[in-house]
């Protein structure tokens, strides 16, 4: 689904993926560090625009580019999708999300992701799946203040093995300590970078 407004963050925004970000994110989902645990994207460039320009057209499925504030560089991608609103706003879950190597987008890519959830689309709960052996995203995860669900029935193929993934959760109420901790975080990284907050 097309969102118009980027949502700004302190080091890093969120603006939607266009057409013209197909290489990018192909380059980003296929390079081989990154692609260990995510499925491969196949196809060219044009295939890559095609998807992005359906995707445009489904309701409950924002997928955006992660960009660098200063730079205006794309360093990464993040999405919700599957919406599942009811009166309470419902659930959504969160993927695509990868960033570049060296980028320090990480922390602030989950703060916005989860922001634009709960403050925006004002989903009850957002949740996301991370393969079983990645222990990087997991362990990132669990630092964040995710809850840990453990072992999900989702499963991705990756290559020719089937891997298992385990599910991780925010909840509304969760979300203003998410908040604040997250926050903190993206300023000591903006600090870290040499800007101010």
């Amino acid at each position: 689904m097309a969102v118009g407004v980027p949502l700004e963050g302190i080091g890093f925004r969120l603006r939607p993926v266009v057409a013209a970000d197909a290489s990018f994110v192909l380059d980003l989902r296929n390079n081989p560090q990154n692609a260990k645990f995510l499925p491969p994207l196949p196809g060219t460039v044009e295939d890559q625009r095609n998807w992005i320009q359906r995707q445009h057209q489904l309701p409950g499925d924002y997928y955006f580019v992660v960009e660098d504030r200063r730079t205006g560089l794309a360093v990464g991608l993040t999405g919700l999708y599957a919406h599942a609103p009811d009166s309470d706003g419902g659930l959504i879950e969160w993927g695509r999300f990868v960033v570049a190597n060296k980028s320090l987008a990480a922390p602030e890519t989950s703060l916005l992701s989860h922001r634009y959830a709960f403050e925006v689309l004002n989903v009850r709960e957002v949740f996301g799946y991370s393969i079983e052996q990645n222990e990087k995203v997991i362990g990132f995860h669990r630092s964040c203040g995710l809850e840990d669900r453990g072992l999900s029935s989702t499963t991705y193929k990756i290559g020719d093995q089937v891997h298992r993934s385990l599910c991780f959760a925010l909840t509304r109420d969760q979300w203003p300590d998410f908040k604040a901790k997250l926050t903190r975080t993206a300023r000591q990284i903006v600090q870290i970078l040499g800007r101010k907050p």
